[in-house]
């Protein structure tokens, strides 16, 4: 078979996929990313392009991953405001089940996923799903760079983890199939990673 005819089968199989699991709509942008991360050889976002589900499909989490326990305790200092991005963020993240890599909700979140989702409902950002490596590239058409970070801010660190700031040096995140979906500090998460984040401001 010569290897338009693999690209054929594959991208066949690539459409009934989506309708199976319900994003028949986001052939586009699914077909991008996925196309974008088999050309960069990144198989985590592949993997995460992959276990995308359209709203109305649920996702079975891994039984072992203690990923149906949500962390809900306290939201630090400061004031996080009825209706403002870090609210919204953490309402969804409360009201899931747990953490699954590519989700999107209402279940499931995956750290990105769970940022986008709130930025898409309060109607700040309706474009395509973003990803911690693709954020940086929409992110100022609807976010400004801050140099230190506030409640409701962004914490990105790019191709590894996203949350929002909901205190001093406190976050909420969609955070492993481990640690679902809850509160950790940043500098602790900083020195995880190895790196400081950036920190974006949505324009309310």
């Amino acid at each position: 078979m010569t290897p338009f005819g693999y690209l054929f089968i594959l991208a066949g199989a690539f459409l009934i996929r989506q309708t199976i699991v319900g994003r028949a709509r986001d052939i586009p942008t699914d077909g991008k990313d996925a196309f974008t991360s088999l050309l960069s050889a990144d198989w985590t976002e592949f993997g995460a392009v992959l276990a995308r589900r359209g709203e109305n499909v649920s996702v079975e989490s891994d039984s072992s991953s203690g990923s149906d326990s949500t962390d809900t305790s306290g939201v630090g200092s400061g004031t996080i405001v009825s209706g403002s991005y870090a609210a919204t963020v953490v309402s969804l993240g409360k009201a899931a089940r747990g953490y699954v890599l590519g989700g999107t909700g209402p279940s499931y979140y995956d750290c990105s996923g769970l940022l986008w989702k709130a930025a898409y409902k309060l109607g700040i950002y309706k474009g395509n799903r973003f990803t911690t490596s693709t954020f940086t590239g929409i992110a100022k058409t609807w976010c400004s760079e801050q140099s230190s970070p506030n409640i409701g801010d962004i914490i990105l660190w790019t191709g590894k983890h996203m949350g929002v700031c909901t205190g001093e040096d406190q976050m909420f995140s969609a955070r492993s199939p481990s640690k679902g979906i809850g509160y950790s500090s940043i500098s602790g998460d900083s020195s995880y990673f190895g790196s400081q984040p950036t920190y974006w401001r949505p324009k309310l």
